[in-house]
């Protein structure tokens, strides 16, 4: 099994954080849910701005 230690400080983000993990049944599961959404997530704006930077220079090209 893979494995990797998260460590929390004692700061207000991380302590919230920590709780809320802390509150779920299935920890890892939760953990690994978050994980996925946010790199789907940075893959979405990745997308999006590649997209808007195509149209950008599209637009810039006509208007020449």
């Amino acid at each position: 099994m893979l494995r990797i230690n998260l460590s929390f400080k004692n700061t207000t983000r991380d302590i919230k954080l920590y709780t809320v993990i802390n509150s779920k049944e299935e920890k890892s599961d939760f953990i690994k849910s978050c994980v996925e959404f946010y790199l789907k997530s940075l893959e979405k704006e990745k997308a999006w701005t590649n997209s808007s930077l195509i149209k950008l220079s599209m637009q810039q090209y006509r208007s020449k």
